[in-house]
């Protein structure tokens, strides 16, 4: 992860500056600044269910922290659980998997993942901060047994 910070140095100058009394002597610092990047993001968890038949779809609120209007992408890998590409939750007391998929847009056209025509990029605003959404809903086409099941995305931030 980048990091950006302030590296404030001064340096006084080694050779003294004379004068005599009632006269002013003036002297020199040599002042360097260093900035780096830094930019963080958190998100909060995608909570999917169903029931008879019926399953529901989820967001999550992906928050960026970098300085102001950095340009940044953000990706997700496919999870702990899954098989190639496909995203799947586990139940660890059954031992059953559920497929599900994780998109950036609110009709759930456009997936997220790690490759770089699947990720979403951004700006961060004037104060250095941006929200994006995630949208995740079950793969209709499985057979979904009761159970709780889980994952882990890991979200990237590059900039």
């Amino acid at each position: 992860m980048l990091r950006r910070s302030i590296l404030l140095t001064l340096i006084a100058s080694s050779a003294p500056m004379q004068a005599r009394a009632g006269e002013a002597s003036i002297g020199a610092i040599a002042v360097s600044v260093e900035v780096v990047s830094n930019c963080t993001v958190s998100a909060t968890p995608i909570t999917l269910s169903a029931r008879e038949g019926v399953t529901t779809q989820a967001e999550s609120a992906i928050d960026v922290q970098c300085g102001p209007e950095q340009p940044f992408t953000v990706s997700l890998n496919h999870g702990d659980y899954a098989d190639g590409t496909t995203r799947r939750a586990f139940d660890s007391a059954a031992m059953r998997y559920l497929a599900y998929d994780i998109y950036r847009d609110p009709a759930r056209l456009f997936p997220w993942s790690d490759s770089p025509e699947q990720s979403a990029s951004g700006v961060t605003n004037a104060v250095g901060q941006a929200r994006l959404k995630a949208y995740g809903s079950l793969r209709t086409a499985q057979a979904i047994s009761p159970g709780k099941y889980a994952d882990r995305v890991v979200v990237t931030i590059n900039f």
